[in-house]
Formats: C-alpha cells, sequence, structure tokens
C-alpha cells in the first residue's frame, strides 16, 4: 500500500463542489418537454400500447407490455418495467428523465467506488468522477428515456464486483450481488458480456486457489443470473426476431461498416485512452500506480475483445462513442482515470493544486457550456423546446388540419395525451384536426391527397421526396412544419 498523499481537507471540499456543479450541470437535460421518437416509442411500450394506435388509448396489462416491448424494441422488459411503475406517479417529462438520470448517478457513484477500490485518494477519486459528464456520449443519455445509462452502469457494477467479490463475503452478499447483477441483466442485452467476463474471472480465481469449498458461494452468486436469463429467454429472446433486425439492432457493427467508424474523433480517442492504460500498466510498480488493478486490466481487455468479435462477426456494435456500445464508453473513461491518476502520482506536491484546478475546469466545461445553450435555447441541442412552442403556437392560431408521419404521431401523441401540451387539446382540437399516420399506412395514405393539395406538414424526412412522388418546402420560415404534396 502506498503512503497516503490525500491533500487538505479543503481541497475534499473543493473537489466535491465541482461533483455538485457537474451534476447541476447535467439538470438542464431533465427540463427538456419533447420525447423525440425513440423516447416516445419507449413510453408508450411501457403502456402496453403502440404509438400508432388509435389516439386516446387507455393503458394495457402486463401481456401486453411484453407483447409490444417484444415486437419493437429488441430489448429484454426491464426498463419497460421499470418506467411503468415510474408513470404511475406522473408521465410528465421532466420525472420520466429522471428515471436514467438515477442510472447516470449509479454508474458515478459505481466509478468513485472503483476509484478507491483502486487506492486512488479521494479528493482525485472525487474529482475524477466528476469527468463522466464530460464524456459527450454518456452526458448525453443521462437523461434519456431510454436504458442507455443503465447498462454504462451495469458495466461498471460489473467491473466493481470483479473487485469486491472475495472468499471473506458471506454467501448472502453473493446472492444479493447476483440479484443486483440479474436486475442489470434484465435492461439491455449487450450487458451479457460484462456479466460473463466478470463471472470467468472469478471461476478463474476460484479454480487457481483449488478450494472446493468456495464453489458454493459461487453458485449462489450465478444462482439469480441464471434464474433470470432462463426467464428472460422465455419472456423476450424466444418470441423478438433479433436476427432478422440485427442490422437495426446492431448499429455501428464493424461487418456492416468496416473499420471506417475507428476515424471518427471521439472514437479515436477512447481507444487511444484504453491503449495507453494497458501500454503503462505493466510498469505499474514504477509508476507507483494504484493497487488491485490487474482484474480491471483483465476485465478490459477481455471485454474489448469479446465485444469487438462479435462486431466483426455483425452481431452487435462495437464503436465506444455510439449508444449501442456505452458499457464500452464507461470504461474507457475509467482508463482515462487511472491514466490521470497515474499522472496526479507523479506531479510533485507544489503543482497538485493547478492540476486539481485543471481537472475542475475540464470536468465542468461540457455541463456549462450546455446550460448556457440550454439558458440560450439553443435550436440544435435543445430542439425539443422549440418543436413544444412551434406545435401549440399553429395548432392554437391556424385553422387547417395538422398532418404527421409516424415518427412524428409518437412525439404529437406524447405531448397532447400526456406530456406538457396534454391541458391544451380541447384549445388544440386533439386528435380531431391531427393526421398522424403509421407506419404500415403513410405512403398509401399520400397517395390518396389530390393532386397538388398541400398539407401542413410536421415530419421533414426525405423518403417521402426521394421516389419524386411528393415535394416537400418549408412553410412560413417555421422550424417546425413544411408543405407537402403530391406532384405526380
Amino acid at each position: 500500500m502506498r503512503p497516503d498523499v490525500s491533500p487538505q481537507r479543503g481541497w475534499i471540499v473543493f473537489s466535491l463542489f465541482v461533483l455538485l456543479a457537474t451534476m447541476v450541470g447535467t439538470l438542464c437535460l431533465l427540463t427538456n418537454p419533447y420525447l423525440w421518437f425513440d423516447e416516445a416509442l419507449q413510453f408508450f411500450l411501457s403502456l402496453g400500447s403502440s404509438p400508432w394506435a388509435p389516439a386516446l388509448s387507455v393503458r394495457r396489462g402486463f401481456a401486453d407490455i411484453v407483447a409490444q416491448n417484444n415486437r419493437e424494441l429488441f430489448d429484454p422488459l426491464g426498463f419497460t418495467l421499470l418506467l411503468r411503475l415510474w408513470e404511475e406517479i406522473s408521465t410528465a417529462a421532466v420525472w420520466l428523465r429522471t428515471l436514467p438520470f438515477i442510472g447516470f448517478l449509479g454508474m458515478a457513484a459505481t466509478g468513485y467506488r472503483i476509484l478507491r477500490c483502486s487506492d486512488v485518494p479521494p479528493t482525485e477519486a472525487i474529482l475524477l468522477t466528476s469527468l463522466f459528464a464530460s464524456s459527450p456520449l454518456l452526458y448525453q443519455y443521462a437523461a434519456e428515456l431510454r436504458p442507455y445509462s443503465y447498462e454504462a452502469w451495469g458495466t461498471l457494477f460489473a467491473l466493481l464486483v470483479l473487485y469486491r467479490y472475495s472468499p471473506q463475503k458471506s454467501g448472502w452478499w453473493k446472492f444479493g450481488t447476483g440479484l443486483a447483477m440479474s436486475f442489470f441483466l434484465w435492461i439491455r442485452y449487450p450487458f451479457v458480456l460484462a456479466a460473463a467476463v466478470t463471472g470467468m474471472l472469478i471461476f478463474f480465481k476460484i479454480l487457481l486457489k483449488k478450494d472446493n469449498r468456495l464453489w458454493p458461494h459461487f453458485f449462489l452468486y450465478l444462482l439469480p443470473q441464471i434464474v433470470s436469463a432462463a426467464l428472460i429467454y422465455w419472456f423476450c429472446i424466444r418470441l423478438q426476431p433479433i436476427s432478422d433486425q440485427s442490422p437495426v439492432y446492431a448499429r455501428a457493427n464493424t461487418l456492416r461498416f468496416g473499420a471506417g467508424f475507428l476515424l471518427h474523433p471521439w472514437t479515436m480517442f477512447y481507444h487511444v485512452v484504453v491503449v495507453v492504460f494497458l501500454v503503462i500498466f505493466p510498469f505499474r510498480e514504477r509508476f507507483r500506480y494504484p493497487v488491485h488493478l490487474g482484474r480491471f486490466a483483465l476485465f478490459t481487455v477481455l471485454l474489448f475483445a469479446i465485444w469487438n468479435t462479435f462486431s466483426i462477426l455483425g452481431n452487435i456494435a462495437s464503436d465506444p462513442n455510439a449508444r449501442w456500445a456505452i458499457g464500452l464508453n464507461a470504461v474507457a473513461m475509467m482508463c482515462l482515470f487511472m491514466v490521470l491518476a497515474v499522472l496526479l502520482l507523479q506531479t510533485p506536491a507544489r503543482y497538485k493544486p493547478l492540476a486539481y484546478l485543471l481537472l475542475a475546469a475540464l470536468a465542468i466545461y461540457r455541463p456549462a457550456l450546455m446550460t448556457w445553450r440550454w439558458y440560450k435555447e439553443d435550436p440544435v441541442r435543445f430542439y425539443g423546446i422549440h418543436f413544444v412552442r412551434e406545435l401549440s403556437r399553429v395548432a392554437h392560431t391556424e385553422d387547417e388540419k395538422i398532418w404527421g408521419g409516424p415518427y412524428s404521431t409518437a412525439e404529437v401523441r406524447y405531448l397532447y395525451e400526456y406530456g406538457s401540451l396534454r391541458s391544451s387539446q380541447q384549445q388544440a382540437r386533439y386528435p380531431e384536426r391531427f393526421v398522424l399516420l403509421r407506419g404500415d399506412n403513410e405512403f398509401q395514405t399520400l397517395e390518396r391527397l389530390p393532386l397538388h393539395q398541400k398539407v401542413l406538414w410536421i415530419d421533414s424526412t426525405g423518403r417521402y421526396t426521394r421516389s419524386g412522388q411528393f415535394a416537400l418546402a418549408r412553410w412560413n420560415n417555421s422550424p417546425l412544419f413544411f408543405r407537402l404534396w403530391r406532384v405526380r
């Protein structure tokens, strides 16, 4: 154990302030009143319904939730059921977004615990934990109504289990830890890779000890996960046409896109950080590297190797800068923290305050920038504010019908039936004056339009104009509405 090099108590208070500032700087994401299509789809599936069901449809039961989730999401049921419980309190967007935000907070707390288990001093561990908000991916999905923040949390939790698992732990601790791992198994399928790596390394650790008394406790750890895996197969996998949807479900896989995605700056950065961590790891004694990191290095190597192998086969995404591989992003950030911890260990005491200030500035930068953009209502980063405002304005001032494609259908239905425009249904004459199309009938409906008759249209996607059958033009410089008409 290296000697204690913790800074004075004042720096701990400073680091806590930085951590609090980064968390507060993330709260602006919770205020977005608009659920874009993926979020709206997740919301309606948690009701046991579909975004394309008739307007004002009632909530349905468990069997409908299972059926809709399996038909549309190709994820396990966990987050959908959790959201169903969450929305019993409120369906307001700010409340719904606190659910994924809890996942972000859980990930940060787990990352801090890993750093402390690696013997990183409290001040430095808190400052490094604050850097989670500097990851564009982790920050963006901290409040998105999808299970990605929980997948990132679960991946780091699997790493923490690898740190904490020991023969001295009781059977109840191991059974409870297995239950916690089972929770994350129900959230997203890619988590099974992190769970498998953790289980495999614990297995070999017990095998090397050659003590048969350790196996019953290991079984207690595995039992909840085995039961959950069986239930997930029965209720989800066997009913989901995942093989037919692999190009959608496994975006950014190497088989489909080649290795070109590696050239993205952030993707390159994350891979470089992992490589640097692995290069300096063999010299950890020379650098007074934080202890207990052998398991971390093995976990990282195996997880990236297995993940990329499946990506080459076309089964899963492997870009740590994409939401489909957000678990890799969380691990890459932990590698960055460990590299920075090494640099802090080599920093002379007189330069430590400057190093802490630089870390604080780096941690606060993105949350502060996004909070400023939120305050200025940036039309790109906070498009939802403008979407809701413009939809409400036009619905109250124009008399003609409002048309929308399948994606807009989900977004408009949430706003008027459960969201911030719910109280203005009568003024907007919802749903009578809205023509919200489904994915299975959109072109057939539009083809029945009289030639050159223009309709007020929300969806700006180019798939309607690609065939040359329809034309699309922006309406009155509106940020949301267009004119759509049939030209042949």
